[in-house]
């Protein structure tokens, strides 16, 4: 599952061929994370890690602040609700987990489903 910002963060890091192993002991972490990111398993959320992250690429301001634009736009958190029952979770999740197997119209049902829940 491939992020931007785990796009950019791979093609940053050849251009400037340095490994993960290396970029891992400037900013403080490990390679498997940062292996992790470039993945789109994660997307970090910390500013000032971020930013030490962009600088050890050698990133510019502008292309700092786009960097860490693209970490918001990677995120992929949603934030479901305490009173939501475990059989809507697993429906939820379920759903999320194969969103990319859904057709254009399985989409659009979905979608006439949730609106004539909220018309109630």
């Amino acid at each position: 599952m491939e992020t931007i910002l785990g796009n950019e963060l791979r093609k940053q890091r050849t251009s400037t061929k340095v490994t993960l192993r290396q970029v891992a002991n400037i900013v403080g972490c490990t390679a498997p994370y940062l292996h992790r990111i470039e993945a789109g398993c994660c997307a970090p959320t910390d500013q000032a890690f971020l930013i030490k992250l962009a600088q050890a690429l050698m990133l510019n301001h502008k292309e700092q602040c786009q960097f860490i634009e693209y970490a918001s736009e990677s995120q992929r958190t949603i934030r479901i609700s305490k009173a939501v029952g475990a059989e809507a979770l697993r429906i939820i999740n379920q759903t999320a987990r194969n969103l990319e197997m859904l057709e254009q119209e399985d989409l659009q049902k979905i979608e006439q489903i949730l609106n004539n829940a909220r018309q109630k």
